[in-house]
C-alpha cells in the first residue's frame, strides 16, 4: 500500500538502515536489483501522484515522461546536426513558436540545467554588452560593476555575481513596496547613487513571480529607467513566467512586447520534466555577433484548463531534450534580456 502514498516519509537515519546503498566490487542478479527499483520507488516523493503539490512544481505528463523515455533511449548529444539531426530541428521549430508566443519576430535560444544558470547567463551577455574584451583579457579590464536588483529578488542573481567575479557586494539591493515588488523610484535613485560613486552599473534584474510573495515586478516602469540609463534589463520569471499562456493573467508581464521590455527575461512554467530551462534571445539586427536579450522558460505539461493557451500541448510533448544555442545577431542598442527557466510547476493561469 505504500506505493500508493505521496511519500513513505522516513528520517534520514532510519531509511540510511532500511535501504542497501553498499557498493560492491561484485555484481548483482538481476532479481536483486529489481528488488533495489522497488524500494526507490517505495521511498521517494511520487510527484505523479494526484495529491501531491509544491510551491515550485507538480504533476507529471504521460506525454512528457514519453518524451523522456525515447531521449534517454536514444542518448544522443545536441552538439552538432550530424549526432542529433531530429532534435537539432525540433530545437529550431520550438524556438521559434515561443518567441512568437512573447511577440518576437526573431532570435535565438538555449536550454539550461536550472533557473541559477539561466540568471549567470543573462548576467554574463549584460557584462559582455558592456565591456566584450573582457572575454579574451578578463576581469583586469573592467572597472568597479553594479547591478540592481530587488529586495526580494531570487539568490542566484547573487551567486550569479559570484561565480562571474563581479562580487555580491557589487548587488545592489533595492527596496521593495508592502507587496513584495520593486519600487522604480528607488531603483533610479540607486543608479544615480552608484553612478555618483565612480562604479558602473551594467544591469537591472527585474522579478516576474518572486518566491516569498509571488509579486510581479513593474516591468513598463523598469523597461523606461533602464532605456534612460542604457542598462540591460533582465527578468527572472522561473516562477510567474506561466502567466504569459493565460489571458486572463498575461498583464502581469505587460511590456515584453514593447522594445523597452523586449529583451526582459522571463520565465514560463509550462509541465515538462522538472530541471529544464529554456533561454530565448531576441536580436533585431544583424550586425553584431552580441545577443541581447534573453529569456529562460520553464516548461511543464499542460493543465486543463480553459485559460491556458494552445500551445502548451505543443510545448509538453516537444521539450524534453536539453538543447544548445543557434548563432545569433543582434543589435547592441539593446539593453534587455529575458530568462525562463524550464521547470515543472503548478498552473499559474487558471
Amino acid at each position: 500500500m505504500s506505493y500508493f502514498f505521496v511519500c513513505n516519509w522516513k528520517n534520514p537515519e532510519e531509511l540510511q538502515s532500511l535501504l542497501d546503498l553498499e557498493l560492491r566490487t561484485s555484481g548483482e542478479s538481476s532479481d536483486k536489483l529489481l528488488e533495489y527499483c522497488h524500494d526507490v520507488i517505495k521511498y521517494s516523493v511520487k510527484t505523479g501522484h494526484p495529491r501531491f503539490s509544491n510551491q515550485l512544481f507538480s504533476g507529471l505528463d504521460v506525454h512528457a515522461l514519453a518524451g523522456r523515455m525515447i531521449t534517454e533511449a536514444l542518448n544522443t548529444s545536441m552538439a552538432t546536426y550530424e549526432i542529433a539531426p531530429v532534435f537539432v530541428l525540433m530545437e529550431e521549430v520550438l524556438l521559434k513558436k515561443l518567441r512568437e508566443l512573447i511577440g518576437w519576430q526573431t532570435g535565438d535560444g538555449i536550454f539550461c540545467p536550472g533557473g541559477s544558470i539561466s540568471n549567470i547567463c543573462a548576467m554574463n551577455l549584460a557584462r559582455y554588452r558592456l565591456y566584450p574584451d573582457c572575454k579574451q583579457k578578463g576581469l583586469w579590464t573592467l572597472p568597479k560593476l553594479a547591478a540592481f536588483t530587488s529586495l526580494e529578488c531570487h539568490y542566484s542573481i547573487q551567486k550569479a555575481a559570484a561565480f562571474l567575479g563581479i562580487g555580491t557586494d557589487n548587488v545592489v539591493l533595492v527596496q521593495a513596496d508592502d507587496g513584495g515588488k520593486m519600487i522604480p523610484e528607488e531603483l533610479e535613485r540607486k543608479i544615480c547613487e552608484a553612478k555618483s560613486q565612480g562604479r558602473a552599473p551594467f544591469l537591472v534584474s527585474a522579478t516576474s513571480g518572486t518566491t516569498v510573495f509571488g509579486a510581479f515586478d513593474p516591468l513598463d516602469e523598469i523597461a523606461s529607467i533602464c532605456k534612460k540609463h542604457g542598462l540591460w534589463l533582465h527578468v527572472d520569471a522561473t516562477w510567474g513566467g506561466s502567466a504569459l499562456l493565460s489571458r486572463q493573467h498575461r498583464s502581469l508581464l505587460n511590456g515584453i512586447e514593447s522594445w523597452q521590455v523586449l529583451g526582459a527575461p522571463t520565465a514560463l512554467l509550462l509541465q515538462s520534466p522538472a530541471s529544464n530551462l529554456l533561454v530565448l534571445l531576441f536580436h533585431n539586427c544583424p550586425c553584431h555577433s552580441l545577443p541581447l536579450s534573453i529569456y529562460s522558460l520553464p516548461l511543464l505539461p499542460p493543465c486543463i484548463c480553459p485559460s491556458l493557451h494552445p500551445l502548451s500541448m505543443f510545448l509538453s510533448s516537444t521539450c524534453p531534450v536539453s538543447l544548445l544555442p543557434l548563432p545569433s545577431p543582434c543589435n547592441k542598442s539593446c539593453v534587455s534580456s529575458f530568462i525562463l527557466p524550464l521547470k515543472s510547476a503548478c498552473c499559474l493561469s487558471c
